[in-house]
C-alpha cells in the first residue's frame, strides 16, 4: 500500500511513499505523518491511499503523528474544493483546516499528578495530625489534582507521597484537560416557549433535518425524544461522563464504543529496525539502477506483504505470530454477554488484532466502566505475553483512543474500517485476527423493526418539496431581540437526538462568551447532555489543542466560534448556524482566503446537513439567493415577549456644528437622554466605529500633518500611551509636544478627529459619577478582557459602555435602554460599493442593543448626511426597502451579487515596477474574455490605500457570473505568468473589502 501526501510546504503537488510494516494500519486518509524529504524531515497530510504507484524506489513514511486521522476524509475533499476555488496552494488550504496548536504538538496534552483515595479494610494505619487533614479533605472529593490538594490541605507533595506509602491513597500521572470555561459557574436553563413566527422556522428547520422521508436520521418513524427512550442501543436519555477531567478515557453509559490502543514501542520497534538494518545493508549490495528482477526481489522482499516479513524472522512485532494475537483475541472474548460461563462486563463488537495495534468495538454493561474493562484486557495479556516470550517491562503504550459510536451508520462504518484493516495493510491471514461479536446481531434485529416501521409509515408521509439531495440553505431574518438564538437551541437539542453534531459560527470574539453561557446553560444537563468546545484566536494554544481534540473524539457535539470553527471534525454533523451573516469578519484575509459563510453552504450540501444564516440585516448575496429561490426564507418579524423596537432619532449634527466652535462630539440631545439613564439606574451603549484619541495630527501653522512613513494614512493619537500609531503597519512613535518641522515648531499642535478614547474622556468630564467602560482593540488584548468586562456590564457594574463594532451586534442586556451613535456616516465615504450596505447594516445591529427589557428603548444617531437612504432605512427598520433600492444600483453596475469579483492585488517597493507588471497581467487577463463573454476587466489602478507596510499596491478588479470556472482559468494563467521575484500578487475570490 503506497500513501500518497501533501506536505505542509506549498509545492502544489503530491508525494507517494511507501507505508512500512510497523505502521500497518496505523496510516489512513486524513493521518498526519513525518516523511523524509530531501536531506530533512517534514510533516505532511495523507490525502489518499493507492495500491501501486507509478513511482519507483519510494522512501519510508517514518512515522504516524497522533493515534486517529486528524482531518475527517469529509473536511479534507472541503480543503481541496477551497484551494481550487480561492485560488491557492492545497497545502495552505490543509494548514488552515488543522490549527496549528494540532499540527505542530505531538504531545500535546497536559499531564499532571492526581490523588485517589484507597478504601482500606480493616483498622487503618497511624496517620499524624496533618496526614490526617489531608485524608479528611480527599475522603470530601474522592480525588484530587496533587497541587490542587496540596493548596487545600497546605502541605507538600511529599507529606502526601507519606500517605501512599500507607497505602491510604494512589497518586498515578494523568491527563488534565485545559478547558477557557472551568471556572465558569453557569446555571441551567430550559427550552422558551415560542411565539408563532419562531415555531414555524423551527418546525421547517425541523423539516430539512428530516430528509424527503420525515423522519429524523437515526430515529424510527416517532418523534426524536420517543427515539432516545426506544432504540435500543443508542440511549439517548444517558448523560455524558466528563471522567474527573482524565485524558484518554472518556464515557458514555449506554453506548458502543470504538477503542484502539497499541503496542509499547519498545516491543515493536526492536523487530522493526532489523529489518531496516537488512533493507539498508541489501541496498548497498544492489546499488541502482536496476533491472526489472532486481526490482521485483526488492519489492518481494521489503514491501508490505507481511508473510515475506515473517518468513524472514523480522515480524513488524509481536501480534503477528499466531498464539499471540489468538491470546489476545480469547482476552477480548472473556467476559462478553454471549458467553455464559461467567458474569458479563460488555458487549463485544467486531474487532481485529493487528500486528501492533487492536480496534474493538465494545459496549460496557451499566456497573462497569470503559476504563476497567481496557485495564483488565492490558493487565492480564501483559502478564501473559511476557511470560511466553521472556519479556519484561510494558507491553501495551498507556495511550488509547475512545470514539464512541452515535448512530447505526456509523456502527456500520467501523465495523467496516475493521474488516478490510488487515486488506489495506497487506497482511498475510496468518498474521491477525478478525473476530465478530454480539452487538451486530442485536443491531440487525432493532434495523428490521426500524425498517418495518419505517415501511408502513411511508405511505402516510409527505415528502414534501425536496429530494434525497441536501436542503436548501435557509435565510433566518429575525429583526434585532426576535428570539433566534431559541430557534438555534431548539433545532440543535432535535440534531443531537438523531444522533448528530453542530456548528455555531459567531462573527466576533465579544460575542463567544455571551454566546457559550447560553449553550451551556442549555446542554450541560439532561437526557441531551454533552460538551460545548469553543474555538477561536484568543485560546491559549494549550487550550485550543485540548478543544480541538474534544470535537475529535466527539465528546463535544456542539462547537462554537469564529470562521474556522467552520473545520470543526464535527462526525457526523447535522446542522450548520452562521449567526450575523452578514458580518464581514467571516471572511478571511490572508490565504486561503476563504468566507467562511460560503464554505458553511459547501460543507452542508457536501454532507448534506442543514445552514442556517441568521441576521436581522441579511448580506446582499444571501438575500439575492432568497430572491433566486437558491435559499429559503425564514422570518421573524417581531421582538420575542412581544416588545417593541426601538425608537431611533436622527440629529443632524451639520446644525449643531455650526451653533458651536466645532464639530460637537455629544448634541444635547443625547447628552440629556444620558442624564435621564444615570438617574433612573438604567445602562446605555455609546458606538463610534474608530478607535484611539484622535484621528491626526496637524499644525495650524504650517500645515504639517503626521503621516505614516511607511503607509499611505495619517498617524492616529492615543492619548493614553501618549503615543501615535499606524494602524496598517503598526508603527508607533512618541506623541509630539511641539510640531516636528524644523522651521516651524509651534507648540500649539492640535489634534484632529476622534476615536473612543476621546470620547471616554468627555464623558468622565460631562458625567463624574458615571462607572464607564470602554471596550475596543486598544483595550481587549488578553483573553479574558471580554468576558470580565461583559460581565460586568451585565452584572450593574457599568452604566455607560462605549465600543467599536465588537459592541454592535449579539448582546443581550434587558437594562440597555439607550444607545447612540456618534459618527453613524463614519463609513459611508469611503471608496467601496459596499459602504451603504455596511453602514446600513451596522447601525441596524447596534440599535437592536436597546428595549431589550421591560423598558422600551431609544437610539441616537447623530450624522453629517442625516438624509442618506442607509441611515433613513435604518431608522424604520426597513430592510427589503433598502434592499430594493440598493440592488438596483448594483445591478447597473454589474456588482455582486449580480455579478462575482475576484480582485487581484500586485504589490512592491518599486511602484514604477508594480504598475507595468499590472499592466502586462491585464493583458493575459484579456485573452481570457473570449471564453467568459460577460467578464468585465477594471484597472490596473492604484488600490484605495495606494501604499502599505512600505509596498506600493495596484489593483485589477474582474467581475464574472461563473466565478468557480474563473478560478480555474486563473490558477494556470498564475501557472505560466512570469511574475518578478520582487513583487507579490494576491488573488481575492469574493472580496469584501477593496481596499
Amino acid at each position: 500500500m503506497v500513501a500518497r501526501v501533501t506536505l505542509e510546504i506549498a509545492l502544489r503537488r503530491e508525494f507517494d511513499y511507501a507505508i512500512p510494516s510497523e505502521l500497518a494500519g496505523q496510516i489512513d486518509v486524513g493521518t498526519r505523518v513525518r516523511v523524509p524529504f530531501g536531506n530533512r524531515e517534514v510533516f505532511g497530510v495523507v490525502t489518499a491511499l493507492v495500491k501501486e504507484s507509478t513511482q519507483t524506489n519510494l522512501r519510508y513514511i517514518v512515522r504516524a503523528v497522533g493515534v486517529k486521522s486528524l482531518i475527517t476524509p469529509k473536511v479534507l475533499e472541503l480543503a481541496r474544493w477551497i484551494a481550487d476555488y480561492y485560488c491557492c496552494a492545497p497545502e495552505t488550504a490543509l494548514k488552515s483546516v488543522l490549527p496549528t496548536a494540532v499540527r505542530t504538538k505531538e504531545k500535546g496534552f497536559k499531564e499532571q499528578l492526581f490523588v485517589r483515595m484507597l478504601p482500606v479494610s480493616g483498622d487503618h494505619p497511624k496517620l499524624t495530625k496533618r496526614q490526617q487533614e489531608i485524608y479528611q479533605i480527599l475522603e470530601e472529593h474522592r480525588e484530587l489534582p496533587m497541587t490542587g490538594l496540596c493548596k487545600l490541605a497546605e502541605c507538600t507533595a511529599e507529606t502526601v507521597r507519606r500517605l501512599e506509602d500507607k497505602g491510604m491513597v494512589t497518586i498515578s500521572t494523568e491527563v488534565s484537560e485545559r478547558d477557557p470555561y472551568a471556572n465558569e459557574v453557569i446555571g441551567r436553563t430550559e427550552d422558551l416557549k415560542m411565539n408563532g413566527e419562531q415555531a414555524v422556522a423551527l418546525e421547517r428547520i425541523l423539516q430539512a433535518m428530516a430528509g424527503p422521508s420525515g423522519i429524523l436520521p437515526g430515529a424510527p418513524n416517532v418523534s426524536p425524544t420517543q427515539a432516545a427512550n426506544e432504540t435500543p442501543f443508542f440511549d439517548r436519555d444517558a448523560e455524558t461522563e466528563k471522567h474527573q477531567n482524565r485524558l484518554p478515557h472518556w464515557e458514555q453509559h449506554g453506548k458502543i464504543h470504538y477503542v484502539t490502543f497499541r503496542l509499547a514501542d519498545s516491543v515493536s520497534q526492536e523487530r522493526a529496525l532489523q529489518w531496516r538494518e537488512d533493507k539498508d545493508i541489501w541496498l548497498k549490495q544492489h546499488p541502482k539502477p536496476w533491472s526489472k528482477e532486481v526490482a521485483r526481489q526488492y519489492n518481494q522482499r521489503f514491501t508490505l506483504k507481511m508473510e515475506e516479513l515473517l518468513d524472514a524472522g523480522y515480524g513488524a512485532c509481536e501480534l503477528a505470530r499466531p498464539e499471540i494475537a489468538n491470546l489476545v483475541a480469547e482476552a477480548l472474548r472473556y467476559f462478553d454477554r454471549q458467553n455464559g460461563e461467567r458474569e458479563p462486563r460488555y458487549e463485544l463488537g467486531e474487532f481485529v488484532v493487528m500486528p501492533n495495534h487492536v480496534h474493538v468495538l465494545v459496549k460496557p454493561i451499566e456497573g462497569y466502566g470503559l476504563s476497567s474493562i481496557i485495564q483488565s484486557w492490558k493487565s492480564f495479556t501483559a502478564t501473559k505475553i511476557n511470560g511466553k516470550l521472556g519479556l519484561k517491562g510494558a507491553f501495551w503504550k498507556d495511550e488509547n483512543f475512545d470514539h464512541v459510536v452515535r448512530s447505526e451508520e456509523f456502527l456500520t462504518k467501523y465495523e467496516e474500517y475493521i474488516r478490510e484493516n488487515p486488506g489495506k495493510a497487506g497482511l498475510a491471514p496468518t498474521s491477525f485476527v478478525l473476530g465478530e461479536g454480539s452487538l451486530r446481531k442485536e443491531m440487525d434485529a432493532a434495523a428490521r423493526a426500524e425498517a418495518s416501521c419505517s415501511r408502513q409509515d411511508a405511505g402516510r408521509t409527505d415528502r414534501g418539496a425536496h429530494d434525497d439531495g441536501p436542503p436548501k440553505p435557509f435565510v433566518l431574518h429575525g429583526v434585532t431581540g426576535s428570539g433566534k438564538t431559541e430557534v438555534y437551541l431548539q433545532a440543535i437539542a432535535k440534531a443531537l437526538e438523531s444522533g448528530k453534531g453542530a456548528i455555531v459560527l459567531v462573527p466576533e470574539i465579544s460575542l463567544t462568551p455571551q454566546t457559550v453561557e447560553r449553550f451551556k446553560s442549555r446542554f450541560s444537563h439532561g437526557p441531551l447532555r454533552t460538551l460545548v468546545a469553543v474555538l477561536h484566536s484568543h485560546l491559549s494554544a494549550g487550550e485550543r489543542h485540548d478543544e480541538w481534540h474534544k470535537i475529535r473524539q466527539g465528546r463535544a457535539r456542539i462547537v462554537i466560534g469564529a470562521r474556522s470553527a467552520i473545520f470543526a471534525p464535527v462526525d457526523p454533523l447535522g446542522l450548520i448556524i452562521v449567526d450575523e451573516e452578514h458580518e464581514h469578519s467571516y471572511k478571511q484575509e490572508e490565504s486561503p482566503r476563504y468566507h467562511a459563510r460560503d464554505v458553511a453552504v459547501v460543507r452542508g450540501a457536501r454532507e448534506k446537513a442543514v445552514v442556517v444564516l441568521g441576521s436581522a440585516t441579511p448580506s446582499m448575496e444571501s438575500f439575492y439567493n432568497v430572491k433566486k429561490g437558491k435559499y429559503e426564507l425564514l422570518e421573524l418579524t417581531e421582538r420575542a415577549d412581544d416588545k417593541n423596537m426601538p425608537i431611533v432619532r436622527v440629529m443632524d449634527m451639520r446644525s449643531e456644528a455650526r451653533k458651536e466652535k466645532g464639530p460637537p462630539i455629544f448634541s444635547p440631545s443625547l447628552k440629556e437622554a444620558i442624564t435621564q439613564r444615570l438617574e433612573r439606574k438604567e445602562q446605555t451603549i455609546l458606538f463610534l466605529n474608530r478607535r484611539g484619541y484622535s484621528t491626526s495630527l496637524q499644525c495650524p501653522e504650517c500645515g504639517y500633518v503626521a503621516e505614516c512613513p511607511n503607509c499611505s494614512v495619517s498617524l492616529t493619537y492615543h492619548r493614553r500611551e501618549s503615543k501615535i500609531a499606524c494602524h496598517i503597519c503598526g508603527l508607533e512613535q512618541p506623541a509630539p509636544r511641539v510640531c516636528p518641522e524644523q522651521k516651524c515648531g509651534n507648540p500649539a499642535i492640535r489634534y484632529a478627529g476622534l476615536g473612543t478614547e476621546r470620547v471616554e474622556d468627555t464623558l468622565g468630564k460631562l458625567f463624574p459619577k458615571a462607572r464607564i467602560q470602554r471596550m475596543d482593540s486598544d483595550l481587549m488584548k488578553r483573553k479574558d478582557d471580554y468576558r470580565k468586562a461583559l460581565n460586568d456590564f451585565k452584572a450593574g457594574k457599568t452604566d455607560i459602555l462605549i465600543g467599536t463594532q465588537m459592541i454592535a451586534k449579539g448582546l443581550h442586556f434587558e437594562n440597555v435602554t439607550l444607545v447612540g451613535v456618534i459618527h453613524a456616516d463614519l463609513g459611508l465615504h469611503v471608496p467601496d460599493f459596499r459602504a451603504g450596505e455596511r453602514t446600513f447594516q451596522l447601525l441596524t445591529q447596534v440599535a437592536g442593543r436597546a428595549g431589550r427589557g421591560d423598558v422600551e428603548g431609544e437610539v441616537y444617531v447623530q450624522s453629517f448626511t442625516p438624509f442618506h437612504p442607509a441611515i433613513q432605512y435604518a431608522r424604520r427598520h426597513d430592510f427589503e426597502g433598502f434592499y430594493d433600492q440598493e440592488i438596483d444600483f448594483r445591478e447597473q453596475l454589474r456588482y455582486p451579487p449580480v455579478s462575482r469579483v475576484c480582485l487581484l492585488t500586485l504589490r512592491g517597493r518599486n511602484e514604477e515596477k508594480v504598475e507595468f507588471t499590472a499592466e502586462h497581467l491585464l493583458k493575459e487577463l484579456e485573452k481570457l474574455q473570449p471564453q467568459f463573454k460577460d467578464m468585465v476587466l477594471a484597472g490596473p489602478a492604484p488600490a484605495p490605500l495606494m501604499r502599505a507596510e512600505t509596498f506600493y499596491r495596484y489593483q485589477i478588479m474582474a467581475r464574472a457570473g461563473q466565478m468557480s470556472l474563473l478560478s480555474r482559468e486563473l490558477a494556470k494563467v498564475m501557472e505560466k505568468f512570469g511574475m518578478p521575484d520582487d513583487i507579490r500578487l494576491t488573488i481575492d475570490i469574493d472580496p469584501v473589502n477593496l481596499m
